[in-house]
């Protein structure tokens, strides 16, 4: 059963919520937990207003309140300020708002996309296709001609080409054989330069490097987290978490985050994303993948789920 996506979400969405009954968060790892605890999390959502903590071992703490409510935290009130002020508006843009130490930070949705060079991506990730058929003679050549810089490692990726007993083979099958030999995986710089060295002379790639930094233009709004400047705003993105495996069909789009009442913007959204990126990075909340928002987020919606049916979770 848990090999179906759509039961591991179901079960994610259960333990979320027995976490909110219990009121302690108990899946995220220590690095998630800690970067959680950074924030206070406001959202609204059908005229009223959400709060949610998180403290450093875990323990949640809600509240609901309701415009015109008494008894309210300045901060509290700050943000409803700032929500009252998007009611205003025929699309509601910015429905969550975090706070960071002192300030203050807007998410909104916008209609802006990231339309990457797919054209070129899907060029190279043809060249990667693993029945693509390469020689053994050219695979040994490049091999000889690395630096001895790692003699060891060297020697183990050439004893794994000689032992080839075909003159051609598919780029799959030579994965296959590497991943035999757990050091001959390509994270070494050798193996790294073996991979770039044999692209130049055979015009294929071994393994597609998503992750080389040299690569990074290609993938910008696709793959990874991060933040981008248009004009005077700022805005992020969430792309995939893991190697394309299949021709992109679809943008990214993008969130954009406004520091409020910041006299210097750039610097203090720079200063969180890393904090947020942890935050949408939790695997347990998407099946794996990346949140487009931080998870807290989730568990405000699961409590006025839980809210809806009758359970009183929240304070007031």
């Amino acid at each position: 059963m848990l090999e179906d996506a759509k039961i591991r979400t179901l079960l994610s969405q259960l333990l979320i919520k027995q976490d909110i009954l219990s009121g302690k968060i108990t899946f995220p790892n220590r690095d998630e937990m800690a970067a959680a605890a950074k924030f206070r999390y406001y959202m609204m959502a059908d005229k009223a207003y959400y709060r949610l903590e998180i403290d450093d071992a875990g323990n949640l703490t809600s509240q609901k309140a309701t415009k015109g409510q008494r008894g309210l935290s300045a901060e509290f009130e700050r943000v409803i300020h700032e929500f009252d002020e998007e009611n205003g508006r025929e699309t509601l843009k910015f429905t969550k708002i975090l706070a960071y130490e002192d300030k203050l930070y807007k998410l909104g949705e916008t209609a802006l996309r990231i339309i990457p060079n797919a054209e070129q991506i899907n060029a190279m990730m043809r060249k990667a296709r693993s029945h693509h058929s390469i020689h053994r003679w050219a695979l040994l050549k490049v091999a000889n001609e690395l630096d001895d810089c790692n003699r060891e490692l060297k020697q183990a990726l050439i004893t794994k080409i000689e032992r080839i007993n075909t003159e051609t083979i598919t780029i799959g099958s030579f994965q296959k054989i590497l991943k035999t030999a757990p050091t001959l995986s390509w994270r070494p710089k050798l193996m790294a330069t073996f991979n770039q060295r044999f692209f130049d002379n055979a015009h294929v790639w071994l393994h597609l490097p998503v992750k080389q930094q040299i690569y990074d233009d290609w993938w910008n709004g696709i793959y990874g987290i991060g933040l981008l400047m248009l004009g005077s705003d700022y805005y992020y993105y969430v792309g995939r978490n893991q190697i394309i495996k299949q021709d992109l069909t679809r943008a990214t789009s993008l969130k954009q985050v406004v520091a409020l009442d910041s006299m210097q913007p750039k610097a203090d959204i720079q200063r969180i994303m890393p904090l947020l990126s942890t935050l949408m990075d939790s695997g347990y909340v998407r099946d794996g993948q990346y949140t487009v928002v931080p998870f807290p987020f989730k568990y405000i919606r699961e409590i006025m789920e839980l809210e809806t049916h009758g359970t009183q979770v929240t304070k007031r």
